[in-house]
């Protein structure tokens, strides 16, 4: 997008109405690689990753914006990982509890000692 597409040309006395900042309501801005965050003194800084910013259509203000840092997406990644392997874990399970019979027959063979009250 060009300046031309959103520079206020009233101010410069032309007839042509000011242009939204954005097309959309939600546009992803890419910072340069030197941003960086302060995650409010926790020692945490973390390098931008994303920055999507909504813009009020009426006044063109930005109203909201939405910051994701690296460390917040190696977080999400992490725990979606782990909710697929609890998942995992949980879809191996024998829920009508035979898994318990076959727990004992491997303890048995493993140390050649009959398990009782199994």
């Amino acid at each position: 997008m060009s300046l031309r597409s959103y520079y206020p040309y009233h101010l410069l006395g032309k007839e042509q109405p000011l242009q939204p900042m954005f097309e959309s309501e939600w546009s992803t801005l890419t910072p340069s690689n030197s941003n960086s965050i302060s995650t409010g003194g926790r020692g945490l800084d973390a390098k931008v990753d994303r920055l999507d910013a909504k813009v009020d259509r009426d006044d063109g203000k930005i109203s909201r914006i939405e910051i994701q840092t690296q460390q917040q997406a190696i977080q999400l990644t992490r725990a979606q990982a782990d909710i697929k392997k609890i998942g995992d874990n949980i879809e191996g399970m024998d829920l009508a509890g035979n898994g318990a019979e076959d727990e004992v027959q491997d303890v048995e063979h493993r140390t050649g000692v009959k398990q009782e009250n199994a």
